[in-house]
Protein backbone atom coordinates (compact mmCIF):
# COMPACT_ATOMS: atom_id res chain seq x y z
CA UNK A 1 0.00 0.00 0.00
CA UNK A 2 3.03 2.65 0.78
CA UNK A 3 4.73 1.71 -2.21
CA UNK A 4 1.26 1.89 -4.27
CA UNK A 5 1.05 5.50 -2.35
CA UNK A 6 4.19 6.53 -3.05
CA UNK A 7 4.58 5.48 -7.14
CA UNK A 8 0.93 7.48 -7.41
CA UNK A 9 2.48 10.47 -6.05
CA UNK A 10 5.44 10.53 -7.98
CA UNK A 11 3.76 9.76 -11.20
CA UNK A 12 1.53 13.08 -10.19
CA UNK A 13 4.08 15.05 -9.32
CA UNK A 14 6.45 14.00 -12.63
CA UNK A 15 3.10 15.07 -14.49
CA UNK A 16 3.52 18.75 -13.51
CA UNK A 17 5.57 20.79 -15.89
CA UNK A 18 8.21 23.10 -14.87
CA UNK A 19 6.15 26.19 -15.99
CA UNK A 20 3.23 25.65 -14.08
CA UNK A 21 0.71 28.67 -12.90
CA UNK A 22 -2.33 26.95 -11.90
CA UNK A 23 -3.39 24.59 -14.48
CA UNK A 24 -1.36 26.53 -17.29
CA UNK A 25 1.66 24.84 -18.39
CA UNK A 26 3.61 27.85 -20.05
CA UNK A 27 5.81 26.94 -23.19
CA UNK A 28 9.22 27.81 -23.78
CA UNK A 29 9.49 30.52 -25.91
CA UNK A 30 12.66 31.15 -28.97
CA UNK A 31 13.72 34.66 -27.62
CA UNK A 32 11.48 35.74 -24.92
CA UNK A 33 12.85 35.05 -21.64
CA UNK A 34 10.35 32.89 -19.28
CA UNK A 35 9.13 33.84 -15.64
CA UNK A 36 9.34 30.89 -14.29
CA UNK A 37 12.23 29.51 -12.60
CA UNK A 38 12.94 25.68 -13.62
CA UNK A 39 15.57 23.32 -14.35
CA UNK A 40 15.86 23.30 -18.14
CA UNK A 41 18.63 22.65 -20.66
CA UNK A 42 18.04 24.49 -23.69
CA UNK A 43 19.59 23.65 -26.96
CA UNK A 44 18.88 25.66 -30.26
CA UNK A 45 20.28 25.48 -33.51
CA UNK A 46 19.79 26.91 -36.80
CA UNK A 47 20.76 29.61 -39.54
CA UNK A 48 20.34 33.09 -39.42
CA UNK A 49 21.77 36.12 -41.72
CA UNK A 50 25.05 38.00 -40.79
CA UNK A 51 26.45 40.49 -42.40
CA UNK A 52 24.17 39.20 -45.82
CA UNK A 53 25.34 36.00 -45.64
CA UNK A 54 23.13 32.80 -44.41
CA UNK A 55 25.35 30.73 -41.79
CA UNK A 56 24.65 28.20 -39.23
CA UNK A 57 23.62 29.10 -35.44
CA UNK A 58 23.47 27.82 -31.91
CA UNK A 59 22.79 28.71 -28.63
CA UNK A 60 22.60 27.05 -25.28
CA UNK A 61 21.36 27.86 -21.86
CA UNK A 62 21.40 25.72 -18.67
CA UNK A 63 18.71 26.69 -16.11
CA UNK A 64 19.23 25.35 -12.63
CA UNK A 65 16.32 26.02 -10.13
CA UNK A 66 17.41 27.60 -6.72
CA UNK A 67 14.46 27.72 -4.59
CA UNK A 68 10.17 27.32 -5.61
CA UNK A 69 11.06 30.92 -6.89
CA UNK A 70 15.10 31.60 -7.85
CA UNK A 71 16.91 30.29 -10.23
CA UNK A 72 20.34 31.03 -12.53
CA UNK A 73 21.04 30.50 -16.20
CA UNK A 74 24.07 30.33 -17.94
CA UNK A 75 24.15 30.37 -21.36
CA UNK A 76 26.52 31.47 -24.93
CA UNK A 77 25.99 31.32 -28.13
CA UNK A 78 27.80 31.20 -31.70
CA UNK A 79 26.42 33.65 -34.71
CA UNK A 80 22.96 33.35 -33.44
CA UNK A 81 22.00 36.64 -34.39
CA UNK A 82 18.45 36.02 -33.65
CA UNK A 83 18.17 35.53 -29.78
CA UNK A 84 21.07 38.14 -29.39
CA UNK A 85 20.54 40.37 -32.27
CA UNK A 86 22.46 43.44 -31.47
CA UNK A 87 24.64 41.72 -29.16
CA UNK A 88 25.71 39.11 -31.84
CA UNK A 89 29.13 37.80 -33.42
CA UNK A 90 29.85 35.96 -36.72
CA UNK A 91 31.77 33.45 -33.57
CA UNK A 92 31.79 32.93 -30.35
CA UNK A 93 29.59 35.39 -28.30
CA UNK A 94 29.92 36.43 -24.55
CA UNK A 95 28.92 34.17 -21.75
CA UNK A 96 25.41 35.09 -20.43
CA UNK A 97 24.42 35.02 -16.63
CA UNK A 98 20.94 35.36 -15.50
CA UNK A 99 19.77 35.28 -11.77
CA UNK A 100 16.13 35.08 -11.71
CA UNK A 101 13.61 35.86 -8.87
CA UNK A 102 10.24 35.31 -9.68
CA UNK A 103 8.42 35.93 -5.93
CA UNK A 104 4.59 36.78 -7.37
CA UNK A 105 2.14 33.69 -8.50
CA UNK A 106 -1.69 34.10 -8.37
CA UNK A 107 -2.68 31.01 -9.62
CA UNK A 108 -6.65 31.57 -9.76
CA UNK A 109 -5.37 33.85 -12.21
CA UNK A 110 -2.78 32.17 -13.92
CA UNK A 111 -0.31 35.20 -13.60
CA UNK A 112 3.03 34.98 -12.54
CA UNK A 113 6.11 38.14 -12.39
CA UNK A 114 9.24 38.28 -11.20
CA UNK A 115 12.70 40.34 -12.35
CA UNK A 116 15.77 38.94 -12.93
CA UNK A 117 19.84 40.23 -13.32
CA UNK A 118 21.05 39.91 -17.02
CA UNK A 119 24.95 39.77 -17.15
CA UNK A 120 26.96 39.71 -20.12
CA UNK A 121 30.90 38.76 -19.39
CA UNK A 122 33.51 39.71 -21.96
CA UNK A 123 34.24 36.01 -22.56
CA UNK A 124 34.15 35.95 -26.41
CA UNK A 125 35.59 36.36 -29.87
CA UNK A 126 36.50 40.10 -30.33
CA UNK A 127 37.45 39.84 -33.82
CA UNK A 128 34.34 38.30 -34.73
CA UNK A 129 32.01 40.93 -33.49
CA UNK A 130 31.31 40.10 -29.69
CA UNK A 131 31.59 42.79 -27.13
CA UNK A 132 34.62 43.14 -25.56
CA UNK A 133 33.35 45.18 -22.78
CA UNK A 134 31.06 44.04 -18.94
CA UNK A 135 27.09 44.38 -19.83
CA UNK A 136 24.60 44.11 -17.53
CA UNK A 137 21.24 45.03 -15.98
CA UNK A 138 17.81 44.40 -14.81
CA UNK A 139 14.84 42.66 -16.85
CA UNK A 140 11.26 42.94 -15.77
CA UNK A 141 9.29 39.29 -16.21
CA UNK A 142 5.62 38.62 -16.31
CA UNK A 143 3.24 36.03 -17.81
CA UNK A 144 -0.95 35.96 -17.95
CA UNK A 145 -3.02 32.90 -19.09
CA UNK A 146 -6.83 33.10 -20.09
CA UNK A 147 -7.86 30.17 -18.11
CA UNK A 148 -9.55 32.72 -15.89
CA UNK A 149 -12.23 33.83 -18.27
CA UNK A 150 -15.64 32.59 -18.32
CA UNK A 151 -15.75 28.67 -18.75
CA UNK A 152 -18.80 29.06 -21.78
CA UNK A 153 -19.79 30.42 -24.93
CA UNK A 154 -17.42 31.64 -27.18
CA UNK A 155 -14.97 32.39 -24.00
CA UNK A 156 -13.84 28.38 -24.29
CA UNK A 157 -11.91 29.46 -27.62
CA UNK A 158 -9.99 32.13 -25.75
CA UNK A 159 -9.09 30.29 -22.53
CA UNK A 160 -5.96 28.64 -24.70
CA UNK A 161 -4.27 32.09 -25.27
CA UNK A 162 -1.26 33.30 -23.17
CA UNK A 163 1.31 35.84 -23.05
CA UNK A 164 4.82 35.71 -21.71
CA UNK A 165 6.89 39.31 -21.68
CA UNK A 166 10.48 40.46 -20.70
CA UNK A 167 11.94 44.13 -20.69
CA UNK A 168 15.13 44.93 -20.15
CA UNK A 169 18.18 47.56 -19.67
CA UNK A 170 21.48 46.27 -20.61
CA UNK A 171 24.32 49.47 -20.05
CA UNK A 172 27.94 48.81 -20.12
CA UNK A 173 29.57 48.33 -16.86
CA UNK A 174 33.10 49.01 -18.99
CA UNK A 175 34.29 51.67 -21.99
CA UNK A 176 32.43 54.15 -23.33
CA UNK A 177 28.97 54.39 -22.96
CA UNK A 178 26.55 51.64 -25.19
CA UNK A 179 22.82 50.64 -23.56
CA UNK A 180 20.94 48.49 -25.34
CA UNK A 181 17.01 47.85 -24.82
CA UNK A 182 14.89 45.32 -25.08
CA UNK A 183 11.15 44.08 -25.22
CA UNK A 184 10.10 40.76 -25.98
CA UNK A 185 5.87 39.36 -25.85
CA UNK A 186 5.50 35.96 -26.78
CA UNK A 187 1.24 35.02 -27.80
CA UNK A 188 0.58 31.33 -27.68
CA UNK A 189 -2.42 28.83 -27.88
CA UNK A 190 -2.29 25.68 -26.22
CA UNK A 191 -4.35 23.18 -27.40
CA UNK A 192 -4.22 21.17 -24.51
CA UNK A 193 -6.77 23.68 -23.18
CA UNK A 194 -9.22 22.69 -25.75
CA UNK A 195 -9.15 18.94 -24.52
CA UNK A 196 -10.61 20.27 -21.21
CA UNK A 197 -13.51 18.95 -20.11
CA UNK A 198 -16.86 21.11 -20.71
CA UNK A 199 -15.25 21.94 -24.88
CA UNK A 200 -16.66 19.08 -26.62
CA UNK A 201 -13.66 19.17 -28.78
CA UNK A 202 -12.28 15.72 -28.65
CA UNK A 203 -8.38 15.95 -29.78
CA UNK A 204 -5.73 13.39 -30.57
CA UNK A 205 -3.47 12.81 -27.63
CA UNK A 206 -0.79 13.42 -30.31
CA UNK A 207 -2.02 17.29 -30.96
CA UNK A 208 -2.90 18.06 -27.15
CA UNK A 209 0.83 19.20 -26.81
CA UNK A 210 0.43 21.29 -29.64
CA UNK A 211 1.53 25.25 -29.16
CA UNK A 212 0.69 28.15 -31.61
CA UNK A 213 2.99 31.29 -31.28
CA UNK A 214 3.97 33.90 -32.21
CA UNK A 215 6.79 36.53 -30.47
CA UNK A 216 7.19 40.33 -30.88
CA UNK A 217 10.84 41.55 -30.42
CA UNK A 218 12.39 44.82 -30.30
CA UNK A 219 15.87 45.93 -29.40
CA UNK A 220 17.56 48.94 -29.89
CA UNK A 221 20.97 50.52 -28.66
CA UNK A 222 19.17 53.61 -26.98
CA UNK A 223 22.20 55.59 -25.17
CA UNK A 224 26.08 56.12 -25.84
CA UNK A 225 26.21 57.37 -29.36
CA UNK A 226 27.24 60.64 -29.08
CA UNK A 227 27.02 63.19 -32.18
CA UNK A 228 25.17 60.38 -33.99
CA UNK A 229 22.48 59.61 -31.72
CA UNK A 230 20.93 56.20 -30.74
CA UNK A 231 20.84 53.59 -33.66
CA UNK A 232 16.64 52.62 -35.40
CA UNK A 233 15.28 50.44 -33.55
CA UNK A 234 15.34 46.86 -34.43
CA UNK A 235 11.28 45.36 -34.87
CA UNK A 236 10.54 41.53 -35.55
CA UNK A 237 8.03 38.96 -35.14
CA UNK A 238 9.01 34.92 -34.67
CA UNK A 239 5.95 33.09 -35.46
CA UNK A 240 6.33 29.03 -34.97
CA UNK A 241 4.72 26.11 -33.44
CA UNK A 242 6.07 24.25 -30.73
CA UNK A 243 5.03 20.60 -29.17
CA UNK A 244 5.12 20.64 -25.32
CA UNK A 245 5.47 17.82 -22.67
CA UNK A 246 6.22 17.33 -19.34
CA UNK A 247 9.70 15.98 -20.08
CA UNK A 248 11.09 17.91 -22.69
CA UNK A 249 10.02 20.88 -25.52
CA UNK A 250 10.26 20.68 -29.34
CA UNK A 251 9.93 23.99 -31.30
CA UNK A 252 10.34 25.49 -34.56
CA UNK A 253 9.69 28.97 -36.20
CA UNK A 254 11.34 31.67 -38.31
CA UNK A 255 11.82 35.62 -37.82
CA UNK A 256 10.40 38.63 -39.89
CA UNK A 257 11.49 41.92 -40.06
CA UNK A 258 9.17 44.72 -39.33
CA UNK A 259 11.57 47.74 -39.95
CA UNK A 260 14.28 48.37 -42.26
CA UNK A 261 17.12 47.16 -39.42
CA UNK A 262 15.02 43.82 -38.38
CA UNK A 263 14.59 43.19 -42.37
CA UNK A 264 17.96 42.88 -42.84
CA UNK A 265 18.78 40.81 -40.39
CA UNK A 266 15.96 38.49 -41.41
CA UNK A 267 16.60 37.74 -44.87
CA UNK A 268 17.14 33.80 -43.91
CA UNK A 269 16.23 32.38 -41.15
CA UNK A 270 15.20 28.89 -39.30
CA UNK A 271 15.32 28.34 -35.24
CA UNK A 272 14.98 25.36 -33.43
CA UNK A 273 14.78 24.45 -30.11
CA UNK A 274 14.96 21.40 -27.76
CA UNK A 275 13.74 22.02 -24.26
CA UNK A 276 14.95 19.09 -21.79
CA UNK A 277 13.22 19.50 -18.35
CA UNK A 278 15.70 17.37 -16.49
CA UNK A 279 14.47 17.12 -13.41
CA UNK A 280 10.99 15.67 -14.55
CA UNK A 281 13.73 12.93 -15.39
CA UNK A 282 15.64 13.29 -12.50
CA UNK A 283 14.00 13.97 -9.55
CA UNK A 284 16.76 14.44 -7.11
CA UNK A 285 18.29 17.38 -9.78
CA UNK A 286 15.43 19.42 -9.03
CA UNK A 287 14.71 22.37 -6.33
CA UNK A 288 17.53 22.31 -3.89
CA UNK A 289 16.10 23.95 -1.05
Amino acid sequence: MVGAMGAALFAAFSGIANAQVGQRNFYSALITEGTDPQDDLTLSPGWVTVNDQVQAAFSFTLEKQITENTSILIGNAISDASRRRLQTSSGVDNIEVLAKWAPYLNAEHEFRAGIALDIYAPTGDVTAGAGGHWRGGPMILAEKGAGDLPDHGFFHYLRPFAIQMDAEYLPRWTGSQLDVVAFDSALSYQLDYLAEPGFGITINSLLKPLVFFNEFNYQQMAWGFHGTGPTPPDWRVTPGIAYATNYYQLAAGTQLGLNHLGSQACHSTGLFQLDIYYDQIFPRLGVMF
